[in-house]
């Protein structure tokens, strides 16, 4: 009697485990299908003939795989939305009242397609659990070798490239995009944990992919890689600060010893980044001072893709801030602001729990790439995904934040 009045409970027990072991399979997968659709448009372009927006359909059956109604705040959209709104609003005006050029309409169109498809499959997301976590870690790992793979291939392009020719180099690869996919894919090995050699084998892993993205011609990827180096050993946190300190050290002592030994023999990568050194900025603070000045001449903008237009060398000055106040003025830089700021919460908070800090790091350097180069439209996918991901969607309950409750 006692057997049968317990069947059905050992069905339900059973049944428990099968839909939480598959949940546990769907976050994976969907994890290494975000990790591969995020990374692999910039990386396989010089190898295969397969145009790079492909790739992104990964990542949206990663997303839509994660697909579910949840509880939860949805004041993070609303940034996005925001701005989405405000570009919206001056494509109308430009096409009632302007001739909107050229570059204006593809760059709007571009934009608006790819941030509407990253915002439709993450906009309804399952919470992070750390199952999707392995899922785009393991997706990481892939990428980090296969870019291995091919800056191996192209070896000679980045040791000679004025032999080969700077064009080439272009035509192969996305010269921003690819730096961007090896740092990203370098997150992957950052611990978990606060165990000192977890986190000394981390940043040493951070520093030596900060040497390759000099060797491809990545200094702003390096750099930032080497200041998460010294974050994750350094802190904050700072538990365990002695023998996280005494790890530094010996972080330094080879980071010496590959800037003393080994970039020299990246051949002309080694004297691009000589030259770089002599003139950090590369111009661009002609860039900036000539978008800010236009702004405050007029801070309500001057449309969707102006900037091309104003007669400078570059159709964007290379700083999301300064392009979206500049063509989109002040509503569109208040969006832009707010969007950085809720994302600047969420890192921070992310950051200070060791088992999330991967997700934090993915956020970190995607916006901060964002700062540097590229127009709005050049990775909306990539940043209003992550945005969406990471920043609008809760932990898992079984997966609390170390300092204070899951966000919901």
């Amino acid at each position: 009697m006692v057997s049968m009045q317990s069947a059905p409970d050992i069905v339900m027990q059973y049944a428990s485990r099968h839909i939480l072991a598959q949940a546990r399979r769907r976050d994976n997968m969907a994890g290494l299908l975000i990790a591969v659709g995020l990374t692999w448009p910039f990386l396989l372009s010089s190898v295969l003939p397969v145009p790079w927006w492909a790739y992104l359909a990964l990542a949206m059956l990663g997303g839509a795989m994660r697909y579910r109604a949840y509880p939860r705040d949805n004041s993070p959209h609303w940034p996005v939305l925001l701005f989405v709104m405000v570009l919206l609003l001056y494509v109308l005006l430009a096409v009632v009242y302007l001739q909107i050029p050229g570059y204006g309409s593809e760059k709007a169109a571009h934009f608006l397609m790819l941030a509407l498809a990253a915002y439709l499959v993450t906009f309804r997301q399952t919470p992070l659990t750390i199952d999707l976590d392995r899922g785009l870690r393991m997706g990481l790992a892939v990428t980090l070798l296969m870019a291995l793979g091919v800056v191996y291939y192209h070896r000679n392009l980045f040791l000679e490239t004025q032999q080969y020719g700077m064009e080439e180099l272009r035509q192969l690869f996305a010269v921003t995009g690819f730096p961007l996919v090896i740092a990203l894919a370098g997150l992957w090995g950052i611990p978990r944990t606060l165990r000192p050699l977890s986190l000394f084998a981390g940043a040493a892993l951070l520093v030596l992919v900060a040497a390759l993205e000099i060797f491809v011609r990545g200094r702003f990827a390096a750099l930032t890689l080497s200041v998460l180096a010294v974050l994750l050993v350094l802190g904050p946190p700072w538990r365990h600060f002695a023998s996280r300190l005494f790890s530094s050290c010996g972080l330094i002592g080879a980071f010496l010893l590959l800037y003393a030994f080994v970039l020299p023999g990246f051949g002309e990568s080694y004297h691009y980044l000589e030259a770089l050194l002599k003139n950090p900025m590369e111009n661009r603070d002609l860039l900036y001072t000539f978008a800010w000045r236009g702004f405050m001449a007029d801070p309500l903008g001057r449309g969707i893709g102006s900037f091309a237009y104003s007669g400078m060398l570059d159709s964007y000055p290379h700083n999301i801030f300064l392009e979206v106040a500049y063509e989109l003025g002040l509503p569109g830089l208040l969006a832009v602001a707010s969007m950085y700021l809720v994302a600047l919460r969420r890192l921070w908070r992310l950051w200070l729990s060791p088992p999330h800090r991967m997700l934090a790091a993915m956020l970190g350097v995607m916006m901060l790439y964002m700062l540097k180069a590229g127009d709005i439209a050049t990775w909306a996918f990539q940043w209003i995904y992550l945005y969406m991901l990471i920043v609008a969607t809760p932990v898992a309950p079984t997966w609390p934040l170390l300092r204070g409750e899951a966000l919901r």
